[in-house]
């Protein structure tokens, strides 16, 4: 048995995070507290969940954090989740499982009604209704892909250019990549969020002295060669990019690199010889939608219609179910009428929801069980072209 609570207390932080260094191995244990710290911090307890056996041990836990995605221009509540972590000697008992399902519970509380990993396991998170939510163009480059890249004087993040940053993650990037409102907090807390962490965050500017391109990096080393880690990167046009990945080299220039940029980026056109760059297309983040009627009214739907939605959820006893109708701009949702019924999972709806799939005559019903003129609606509410834009899915 065991109990799934906050991590409310600095003892039961410092479980938490001695937890997921078990798990993930020592030295995943400052990266640990960089992240718990700041989200007890700015956040609070209720994005920090922990299980105890019996005997008070703390054996498994995550951690979550606000990071808004943008519809349509417009923030809508979203939550990371990540550093699920259950210690050896306790796995296969639910308690993953239990934590998840008791963040889950906390997200639609705070009217919260999607969230987002990068898992470890997709079949896992495939039991409890996250899904792929789009993909993402793994690359790994040896110090010398960039070395004939033009470089320009690499600024380290600090309090006096912190505007200048949200200011170039406000606009144009979170135009061109998706770049989430998430983004603002990694810059403007960078002091103290990454300080325990040993992440770092630089920039170059432009011929007017603006921030055209950054990124958030770590040094790592594998197998005995160094490289950075850049698990987020931001930029307005390609030449910009390859600007920063020139910098960077010319300050780190016996290290190779890692990073992620969205999949249909044509950055490699640029280059002399793409062909140093290693690149893989990877499944990307998954996504669930924790509450469905809260997350429609988001959406922009063409037309009119009305849909009456039955949807399977591993984390409830009852399936959701309420009836939407649009005949402009704003979805309204009321209770459950039986006109045009949908009948589909969390999961699949979680991949409609985002743009994931599209719904044609060939593939209806591997996702949903309704008449055709019901599909033909159903077409019409969800998004054209990935209205959901994450951190790695142009919108």
């Amino acid at each position: 048995m065991f109990t799934v609570h906050s991590a409310s207390t600095p003892r039961e932080e410092l479980a938490l995070k001695r937890c997921m260094a078990s798990a993930f191995g020592p030295g995943s244990l400052a990266g640990a507290s960089g992240r718990v710290g700041f989200i007890s911090k700015y956040f609070g307890s209720d994005f920090l969940v922990i299980a105890d056996t019996e005997d008070c041990v703390a054996a498994s836990g995550l951690c979550a954090a606000p990071c808004p995605v943008y519809i349509d221009e417009v923030p809508v509540p979203q939550a990371s989740i990540g550093l699920v972590a259950t210690r050896a000697a306790f796995r296969k008992q639910g308690m993953a499982e239990g934590c998840l399902r008791e963040t889950h519970r906390r997200f639609r509380d705070r009217g919260i009604p999607l969230s987002c990993l990068w898992p470890f396991a997709y079949f896992f998170y495939r039991k409890y209704g996250w899904e792929i939510g789009g993909s993402a163009l793994e690359c790994s480059a040896s110090p010398e892909a960039f070395a004939d890249c033009e470089a320009a004087p690499l600024f380290f993040e600090s309090g006096a250019d912190t505007e200048n940053i949200i200011a170039l993650h406000a606009g144009s990037f979170c135009r061109y990549n998706g770049s989430n409102v998430r983004s603002r907090f990694w810059w403007r807390e960078y002091p103290d969020m990454f300080a325990r962490g040993g992440l770092k965050g630089a920039y170059i500017r432009d011929s007017k002295g603006c921030p055209s391109a950054g990124c958030i990096f770590c040094e790592r080393e594998r197998d005995g060669v160094r490289y950075l880690q850049i698990p987020e990167i931001y930029y307005t046009r390609h030449s910009d990019m390859r600007l920063l990945m020139g910098s960077l080299t010319k300050e780190y220039p016996d290290t190779g690199f890692d990073f992620r940029l969205p999949p249909d980026t044509d950055f490699f056109r640029t280059m002399p010889d793409p062909r140093q760059v290693r690149r893989a297309l990877v499944s990307g983040h998954m996504l669930r939608v924790h509450d469905p009627a809260g997350a429609l009214v988001w959406l922009k739907p063409r037309n009119s219609g009305t849909l009456s939605f039955s949807i399977e959820d591993p984390f409830e006893e009852e399936p959701h179910r309420f009836t939407v109708t649009w005949d402009g701009p704003c979805p309204r949702i009321a209770g459950y009428t039986g006109v045009n019924p949908v009948e589909t999972s969390i999961g699949l709806f979680s991949q409609l929801y985002c743009g994931a799939v599209k719904l044609g005559p060939d593939n209806r019903r591997d996702y949903v069980s309704c008449s055709e003129e019901a599909a033909g609606l159903l077409r019409d509410l969800m998004p054209v072209n990935g209205a959901y834009r994450s951190s790695m899915d142009p919108g």
